[in-house]
This record gives C-alpha cells, sequence and structure tokens, in this order.
C-alpha cells in the first residue's frame, strides 16, 4: 500500500512540474517566434518543427526516443539509476514533447497580433523585451489554461515511455497513472475476479482528481511565476547592457531548444538499423494489418473535426462573438481538458464488457470511441478555434448584418474555407489514434495496433525489423505532410495580415 501511495506521490509531482515548466516557457518561447515570425518558408519550417512531435502520436515518439537512448547508452544506464533518476529524464522527455507544442500555440495565436503591429515595431525600432510584456497581456487565458492542463494531462496518461525506456521488468518506478492502475488491476483480480474492475476504476477517478488538482497548482503556480517576470521586464526595461544581452541570448536559445526535440524525434525515427524493403507490396501489407485500428482512428477523427469546426463556427457567428469569450475564460479549457485526465480503465469499466479476463462486445468499441474523443478533443478544439478567430471580423460583421442561416457559414467559411486543413486535422487525429497504446493495449485481441510490434522491436523479441520501420517511416511521412499543411496555413494567415497592414 505505502508503495502505491508513494508511486502516487511521484506522478502527481511530475504532472504539477510539467505543467509548471510547459505554461512558463510556452510563452516566453512562443512569444520570441512569434516577434520574428514572418511569412516566409523559414518561419514554416520552425511551426512544423515545433508540431511534428506531438503529430507523430505518443507510441511513435516514445519508440523514436528510446531508440536514441538505446544508441546513446542511456537506456542502460536508466534501467540502473534509482527512481528520481528515472522520473528526471521521464519528465524531460514529456517536456520535450508538451513544450513545443505549447510555443506553437502560443507563437500561432500571437502572430495576428504581431502582424498588425508590425510596421510600429520597426518604425520605433521596439525591442524584443518590451514586445514580451505585450505578449503576456495579449496572450488568451485560456491558452495559459491549455498549455498547463495539456503538460499535466501529457504526462499523467503517458504509458510508452515509461514501457519503452525502463520499463522491461514490470514494477520498475515510476509508473504513470495508467500503468499503475493497470497492475493493480492484474493484482486484484487474481483474487477478486472481474468484481476488482470496478474496485479498480473507482479508484481510477480518484487518482484523476488528484492528478487535475495537481496540474492546476503547476498551472496557477506559472501563470504566477510569469505575472512576476512580467513585473521584473517592466522595472528593468529602460537598462541596457550585460542584462539585456543575456535576457535576448537566454530566449534565443531557449527557442532553439524548442525546435531540438522535433528534429531528434525525426533522426531517431527516420535513421534505419539495416536496409528496409519499402516496395508498395510491403506497404499495403503493413496497411492491411492495421487497416481496423486505422479505419477507428479515420471515424475518430472525423467526428472530432466536425464537431470542433462546428463549436467554433458557432460561437464566432452568434449575434455576440462568444468566442472571445471562449479565448479569454480559463474555466472553458479546464472544462475541454477534464476528460484527457480520467483514467482508461475506469471509462472502459463504464462502458466495456468484461469476460475470460478480456473486454468483449459492441459497447467495448464504443468505450474506446469515447476515450479517444476524450483523450485528444480538447487540441483539436483549440486549433479549430485559432482558425476561425483568423476569419477578418469585417467578414463575420457582414454575414451577421444579412442575417445569414448558420448551415452557410458553416459550409462556407467552416469547411470550405479550410478544407486542407481539416483535411489534415483528420489525418492528425487517426495518427493519434493508431499510435496511443494507452487505450488499444486493452483491446489488443479485438483491433490489432502497432504499440506491440514497437515494444517486440525495442526489447529484440522482433526478428524481422523490417515491419516496424515501414509502420514508423509511414506514420513519420503522414505527420510531415500534416504538420507541413499547417504551417503553410498559419504562414498564409500572416501574410494575408501583413498584406492588410
Amino acid at each position: 500500500m505505502s508503495e502505491n501511495v508513494e508511486t502516487l506521490l511521484t506522478c502527481a509531482t511530475l504532472t504539477m512540474f510539467t505543467a509548471l515548466v510547459t505554461v512558463v516557457f510556452s510563452v516566453l518561447f512562443g512569444a520570441t517566434l512569434a516577434f520574428y515570425a514572418r511569412p516566409t518558408f523559414r518561419y514554416a519550417v520552425a511551426l512544423a518543427l515545433l508540431f511534428v512531435q506531438f503529430a507523430i502520436g505518443s507510441s511513435i515518439w516514445a519508440y523514436s526516443v528510446t531508440r536514441l537512448a538505446s544508441w546513446s547508452g542511456m537506456q542502460g544506464e536508466l534501467v540502473a539509476t534509482d527512481t528520481w533518476g528515472r522520473a528526471s529524464a521521464l519528465l524531460l522527455v514529456c517536456v520535450g514533447r508538451a513544450l513545443p507544442l505549447g510555443a506553437f500555440f502560443c507563437a500561432t495565436t500571437l502572430q495576428r497580433y504581431t502582424a498588425g503591429i508590425r510596421p510600429y515595431l520597426k518604425t520605433h525600432r521596439i525591442s524584443l523585451s518590451f514586445f514580451m510584456l505585450c505578449a503576456f497581456n495579449r496572450i488568451p487565458k485560456s491558452i495559459l489554461m491549455l498549455l498547463g492542463l495539456f503538460g499535466g494531462a501529457l504526462m499523467a496518461s503517458e504509458t510508452a515511455l515509461p514501457v519503452f525506456l525502463y520499463r522491461a521488468n514490470p514494477g520498475t518506478q515510476p509508473e504513470t497513472a495508467n500503468i499503475l492502475l493497470s497492475r493493480l488491476f492484474r493484482e486484484v483480480y487474481a483474487s477478486a475476479g472481474p468484481e476488482s474492475l470496478a474496485r479498480v476504476a473507482t479508484l481510477g477517478l480518484l487518482v484523476s482528481l488528484v492528478l487535475l488538482a495537481c496540474a492546476l497548482v503547476g498551472t496557477l503556480v506559472g501563470r504566477s511565476i510569469l505575472n512576476l517576470a512580467r513585473a521584473g521586464i517592466s522595472r528593468y526595461l529602460s537598462l541596457a547592457g550585460m542584462g539585456s544581452a543575456v535576457f535576448y541570448v537566454f530566449l534565443r536559445v531557449g527557442l532553439s531548444l524548442c525546435l531540438l526535440p522535433g528534429i531528434l524525434g525525426l533522426i531517431g525515427l527516420f535513421t534505419p538499423t539495416k536496409a528496409v524493403d519499402m516496395s508498395p507490396i510491403k506497404i499495403l501489407q503493413q496497411a492491411y494489418n492495421y487497416q481496423d485500428i486505422t479505419l477507428l482512428g479515420m471515424l475518430v477523427g472525423g467526428f472530432i473535426t466536425v464537431v470542433c469546426v462546428t463549436v467554433a463556427v458557432r460561437l464566432r457567428y452568434s449575434k455576440v462573438d462568444l468566442l472571445i469569450w471562449v479565448e479569454n475564460n480559463p474555466i472553458a479549457a479546464c472544462f475541454l481538458l477534464l476528460p484527457a485526465f480520467i483514467p482508461t480503465l475506469s471509462v472502459i469499466a463504464a462502458l466495456g464488457t468484461f469476460s475470460n479476463d478480456r473486454f468483449t462486445g459492441v459497447f467495448s468499441y464504443f468505450s474506446m470511441f469515447i476515450n479517444h474523443i476524450g483523450l485528444h478533443y480538447s487540441v483539436f478544439q483549440f486549433i479549430c478555434i485559432s482558425l476561425i478567430a483568423s476569419i477578418p471580423e469585417s467578414h463575420v460583421s457582414w454575414q451577421r448584418t444579412m442575417k445569414m442561416k448558420f448551415s452557410f457559414s458553416l459550409m462556407t467559411d467552416g469547411f470550405k474555407r479550410h478544407v486542407t486543413v481539416l483535411v489534415g486535422l483528420l489525418g492528425l487525429c487517426a495518427v493519434q489514434v493508431v499510435t496511443d497504446g494507452s487505450v488499444s493495449r486493452w483491446f489488443s485481441h479485438l483491433v490489432k495496433a502497432p504499440e506491440e510490434a514497437l515494444y517486440a522491436a525495442i526489447f529484440g523479441r522482433l526478428s524481422n525489423l523490417s515491419d516496424v520501420t515501414i509502420i514508423t517511416w509511414s506514420v513519420g511521412l503522414v505527420a510531415i505532410s500534416i504538420c507541413s499543411i499547417l504551417a503553410w496555413a498559419y504562414v498564409r494567415e500572416l501574410g494575408s495580415y501583413s498584406r492588410h497592414v
């Protein structure tokens, strides 16, 4: 019992620190990128690199990181070190996935503001320090809450990283919430039978509340640190010399480090260990093997994309622009991210049917669908909100004045205007579903997912690595295409703002 409590405290601490670090440094480095944002190829590459480590999915990201750790000899050291050494490594890797995405959200949110004041910045030679103060005031409160809670949820729900990096032997600490609950379920099931599912699922809800509270604390502490940073910058804004130069170098170096996880992730993903047969027949064979999970990903992606666009358009094209209220209300982000903290086992227990040591029946497929929606909905909703918010106010006001029907606004400004980006979002969501092992591992007998093959390849239990290489390369190429589409969309938006200024 004491060991489980210690594990929960470790997970809660990691969740809180992930939320704190994500909030503070996402704003600093995202604002720095927005300050230098121009509608250029260089800016598009930066946006793509910030997003790619999220786009490849949790299992592929864990596979890439583990390969890098294995090549450098760090994987053996992680297994041999103590719990806090492994916890520090887990925190670093999770921050490496959450922080760049946070910087991406901040930069794309602030680029509308920077494009409008670009001539003023040039004329008066406004420094980065002064712009940082403006960014602190302009960044929506809901984005700050989103960044913190997303970072906390990423740590709380992480499954593939601990398993791939150091959990070759079950019980190796630290464990995340999903791993802890699954272990408790296996232990209790041996003595209590199917009744143990409800017990552990109820415990999972209590654990989720604890982790949500820790993420909220980390987010609020991070916002307080940003307020202190704003006060410090305001106080020393007039000072020049060494202090100003150090602050400038810190921001530039930090932004460069934000780009590093995306670069390293692609290196670990696309560096082959031997010659690989990438013939079309081989690729089609692998696609056929995972057709069920791919179809599920497309269904989840289509549902989330349609709902997210519909909600964003409904809020923006109301008689009163409610999208501004959502952007500036942290409760909205808290509400959207709440499902991401609910452990997978709790949802499965409520919706699935357990018999013969496995989940069966139609409701098991439904529980998979609901799990993936809860895990991925919030991020896609905020992406759609930023897309709809970029539509010029004059265009929205004209439709309000002409009393256009909501269906017309939805089809023209929601789907038709962003059709390329929405196709990319659908593919992105499908990739997240296919590579999310925290859900699929419970239904491996129903739907085949690539995580088991990745795990076998890492620990040398798969003689033919070409199949895994085809999986990872295919997912990586799809993720790069999606990141390119999103980056192109935001660069085009920035260019349109610049032409109207």
